[in-house]
């Protein structure tokens, strides 16, 4: 983004370039939000299955 606000495109081009990226930051937060969601789900419903397999009992 910087590189386009110091670019010698007019205010409109810089504004447009700038929204586009901030669109695609915002697409990408999404998905990842979505994945670890989706990972999150995953790793619970193996904790049920698997409950304490990854505990040492011994002391």
């Amino acid at each position: 983004m910087q590189q386009v606000q110091a670019s010698n495109l007019n205010e409109e081009a810089k504004a447009a370039a700038v929204a586009a990226a901030q669109a695609m930051i915002a697409s990408t937060a999404g998905a990842l939000m979505t994945a670890t969601a989706a990972l999150t789900q995953v790793l619970l419903e193996e904790s049920k299955s698997t409950s304490g397999a990854l505990v040492s009992t011994r002391a």
